[in-house]
Parts: C-alpha cells; structure tokens; sequence
C-alpha cells in the first residue's frame, strides 16, 4: 500500500486533502494561533504503544497548545513518518486521531507520510481567537495569584509503572490527556498569562518567571495531587506533581480581584482551579508550607541533556 492509497483509506474522513496546499480564509475580527508538536518512537513512546492512544495524544498535546492561547482550534496538518504501512495500525492510529479531532470539530486539511526508520508523528494545528486575546506567558505582575487546572502528576506515575511493566489503569492520562479547550477560551481576558503543563510544574512556571522577570512563591499543602498520588509517600508525591509532566492541565497567573470568576468558570465547568501560590520578587521558585520539604529529583523533561 502506497502514501497515496494510505491518505485515502485512512486520513479523508472529515479532511479537505487533495490539491497540493490547503486554502483557508481567516476568520474577520480573529487571530490565527498556529503550533505544532511531535512524537518520536523512542523518546516519546514505545514502540509497542498502542496506536490508537498515540493518535488521541498526537492530536490532544496539539490542542492542549490551543487550549493554552485560549484558542478555538479548527485545522490540523499530519506529517506521518512510518518503517511500514501496517492496515492494522494505520487504522487504529487514525481512529484515536478522529475521535478527539471530531470531538472539537477539527478538521484535517493536509500533510506528508513518508517511509522512516523509526516511527516519527507530527502535527500542525492552527485555531483563532478574538483579535488581540490570545493569551501568552507574559504579564504575570507582582502579587498576582498562581492557579493550576485538575490535579498533576498522573501521567508521570504511570509512565513509572509502565518502564517497570507493572500493571496499567487504561485509559489513563499519560496516553489519553484531555485538552482543557473549554477551560482555555474561558480565561481568555480572565487569566494574565497562561502555559500547558508538558514538562513539569516547575519547569513550565519557570518560563513564565523568566519572560516576565518575577519569582513565585509556591504552598507545598495545595498542591493538587491525583488519587492515585495521595496514597504515596511525601517525596514521590512531590516529585511527580512538580516535575513529571504530560498531565496538560492549564497553569495560568490572575489579579487576585479575579478569584470570584475563577471559582464560577471552576463550577460551570466542572473543573477544579486551585490556588496554589502568587507570584513575587525574585526569578525563582519557593516552595513553602512544610517544616521541610524533600529534595525534588529534577527540574522537569529535557532534549539533548
């Protein structure tokens, strides 16, 4: 089965491929958010991952990317790099893909497949939003409140099981994140900045404190920890919370005068917001609220370290 045969049986379900680029028009009044992300065999999954999980990630990390900006997305670009055309994988893989794509009524408009050594996925996507309210990571002032989506360190704990072959939840959020899109476009003028929790706690606030020259200050006994975390001991806690990553929940920073919104998009959504600290002088992170606080094994994921 050739590129061409593989586009046709899989990837035409809800896409406008097949001239060479896809045309679209920008929406009036809106600005185009546009972001890409890629796995690799290797460094982001396992090779016997199951392709339908590596689909609804693929497209779920991309609209975390969106939910972040406080985006609606609508377009995706696919880029599959693949050792064989396997009927099988192919198959589940874009079953995972469609499921969230149509979920958020994302609609496939072109891309590349090619033979690779290994298995290399990528995607673009591009969304909008209100001109000039796009949330990024600057404007996080002085006295400002820190706030975390849903709970941390799921996706880290798994990821530990699954490296020791020990048995996994499924579906779980390492391989089914789930974009906060809705969360997203409610802070949008609501939160001063925001990022997606990739990396880690620490090291994504790090990029906030950074870009806009600030420290914050963190309470150790708000940390919002999953059920499966609050069984373990205080250091393992701590450690997948603040630096294990790929949870995707939203961090964002807001004036304290906004808490009473916070906490009705909270309700509405059903999602909970937590406060779990303000920024302050500096450009580091302090962790505060325990008599003393175990030594956190790292700072969060890197490449080429």
């Amino acid at each position: 089965m050739d590129e061409f045969s593989i586009i046709d049986k899989y990837f035409k379900r809800n896409s406008f491929i097949g001239d060479d680029a896809a045309i679209i028009s920008p929406i009036s009044g809106n600005d185009l958010v546009i972001s890409t992300d890629c796995m690799q065999e290797g460094v982001h999954f396992l090779k016997d991952d199951e392709p339908h999980a590596l689909g609804h990630k693929l497209m779920a990390v991309n609209l975390s990317d969106m939910a972040a900006m406080g985006a609606n997305p609508k377009y995706v670009t696919l880029t599959l790099g693949l050792p064989t055309a396997d009927d099988d994988w192919l198959r589940e893989f874009a079953d995972g893909l469609f499921s969230l794509a149509n979920k958020y009524d994302v609609q496939l408009i072109g891309g590349d497949i090619s033979r690779a050594l290994h298995i290399s996925l990528s995607l673009q996507i591009i969304g909008y939003v209100a001109k000039g309210m796009a949330l990024g990571r600057r404007g996080a002032n002085l006295g400002d409140d820190i706030y975390i989506s849903g709970s941390l360190g799921e996706a880290a704990f798994f990821l530990a099981g699954k490296l020791k072959n020990e048995k996994k939840i499924t579906p779980n959020r390492l391989e089914y994140p789930e974009p906060r899109i809705a969360l997203g476009r409610s802070l949008a003028g609501i939160a001063n900045c925001m990022i997606d929790v990739s990396d880690g706690l620490l090291q994504d606030l790090q990029h906030i404190l950074d870009l806009n020259r600030v420290g914050a200050e963190l309470d150790s006994n708000f940390i919002p920890y999953s059920a499966e975390l609050k069984k373990l001991p205080l250091k393992s806690k701590l450690d997948y919370a603040l630096t294990g990553g790929e949870d995707y929940e939203l961090l964002f920073i807001a004036p304290n005068s906004r808490a009473r919104i916070i906490e009705k998009i909270s309700r509405d959504l059903d999602i909970p917001l937590t406060k779990i600290g303000s920024i302050v002088a500096g450009k580091n992170v302090i962790i505060r609220g325990m008599k003393k606080i175990p030594k956190i094994a790292s700072r969060g994921f890197k490449h080429f370290i």
